[in-house]
């Protein structure tokens, strides 16, 4: 029941589902619209689970994020002065993922060897929406510099884990990123095309 009901979302996940048959997804969902892209984020994180099309793998659940257990872990750094490091918030977003998945990165640990070992066991889905909610409670370096680095570097990380145990949608509006990621926004955005919010 829900392989078929994957491949009968509504358009920008559908098209997910069947681009990402034997795996799970990594990919950013853009659109104008606040409230659309936090609607179709909803959607995900209502069902629980994602099931592949193909049926080669179990259903992954979903897990919102930062979410309760993660939000310290990225509210917190957001107001430590800066300079905000790309790689300190790669770190910040693997242990909020890992946080999600309700474990926890022991001190002087690689967040990702963590999220790595668990992932030998464990699958997920991982659903990142409202970003936008963080602008202007920290510096605009902060708060970029932390989207930024879930877009590009976080996304990087999850596709590096052998096997893609976990999957990542981001639900975040154009000019977001286009904020954020000022240099390549073009080239992300394009790159994502076929599941952006009309």
């Amino acid at each position: 029941m829900m392989k078929e009901a994957m491949l009968d979302l509504p358009g920008p996940l559908s098209r997910l589902a069947v681009d990402n048959q034997d795996r799970l997804p990594i990919a950013l969902v853009a659109g104008d619209d606040s409230a659309a892209t936090a609607a179709l984020a909803q959607h995900v994180t209502a069902a629980g689970t994602w099931a592949l099309p193909s049926g080669r793998r179990a259903s992954a659940p979903v897990y919102a994020v930062p979410g309760a257990a993660g939000w310290p872990l990225i509210e917190g750094p957001l107001q430590v002065a800066g300079p905000h490091w790309e790689f300190e918030w790669g770190r910040h977003w693997l242990r909020a993922l890992t946080a999600a998945l309700g474990e926890t990165v022991p001190e002087g640990s690689d967040p990702y060897d963590v999220l790595r070992e668990a992932g030998k066991t464990r699958t997920g889905v991982f659903v990142a929406c409202g970003l936008e909610a963080f602008i202007g409670t920290a510096s605009d370096e902060a708060v970029d510099t932390m989207i930024r680095v879930l877009l590009l570097d976080t996304a990087d990380h999850l596709r590096a884990i052998p096997d893609r145990p976990f999957g990542l949608l981001i639900f975040i509006r154009r000019d977001t990123v286009r904020w954020a990621v000022p240099q390549n926004s073009a080239q992300l955005l394009n790159r994502y095309c076929e599941y952006a919010l009309d």
